[in-house]
């Protein structure tokens, strides 16, 4: 996972990280058309929302299962996970799921029609 150029493996690998990059920036261009947004501020999510949550999901997965991989391989887990770019991604996952809590926790107390609150924008 960290040496890509280690084999066809590492390089497979690499470039399917390489695309899912490119996707999760894809699709948060996506999720700010003004539509969307609309969409969003009234509490409301169409198909596209839904479509543009599940790349999401998808992309996080991903990136969660890279992180623990490298995690799994590293042969000191503290240097790793006080390294500079493993803070990086600590950051960049976790608001997904700190998201995902938030609005699971506030979904039996928001009202029904309610917009989504600054927290459950946390992501």
């Amino acid at each position: 996972v960290e040496r890509p150029h280690s084999g066809l493996p590492g390089k497979v690998f690499a470039c399917l990280s390489v695309l899912f990059v490119t996707v999760t920036a894809v699709n948060l261009s996506i999720s700010t058309l003004p539509s969307l947004r609309e969409e969003e501020e009234q509490g409301q999510c169409s198909q596209m929302c839904h479509n543009v949550f599940i790349v999401e999901s998808v992309c996080v997965g991903w990136f969660s299962l890279e992180f623990l991989l490298r995690l799994i391989q590293a042969p000191s887990k503290f240097a790793f996970l006080r390294s500079p770019l493993t803070l990086i991604d600590m950051v960049a996952i976790l608001p997904y799921y700190i998201t995902l809590l938030v609005d699971g926790a506030a979904a039996g107390r928001r009202k029904p029609g309610a917009g989504n609150s600054y927290l459950d924008k946390v992501g």
